[in-house]
């Protein structure tokens, strides 16, 4: 079985750890991002697929550009990809 973290793992993880970072609650980024808190909580835990205007809007609410959003596990990523 593999062990690994999906790839919607570690992209609900980075959103975690960047809203933490600033110091927002679900709740707040939800709203910043005009989406439902419940809807951020299933992205930040992996169970969500968000989209690519899903994925821009809280790239504005967390005051980002949206590749920052990759930059920290893009190797995982690759290493993921390349192994499917």
């Amino acid at each position: 079985m593999d062990e690994r973290p999906s790839i919607r793992n570690l992209l609900g993880t980075t959103i975690k750890d960047l809203r933490l970072k600033k110091k927002l609650s679900q709740q707040q980024l939800a709203d910043l991002a005009g989406l439902d808190r419940t809807f951020v909580n299933g992205i930040e835990r992996g169970v969500h697929n968000p989209t690519a205007v899903t994925l821009v809007r809280l790239a504005i609410a967390l005051e980002i550009l949206p590749s920052d959003l990759f930059k920290r596990f893009t190797k995982a990523v690759l290493d993921r990809i390349s192994n499917e």
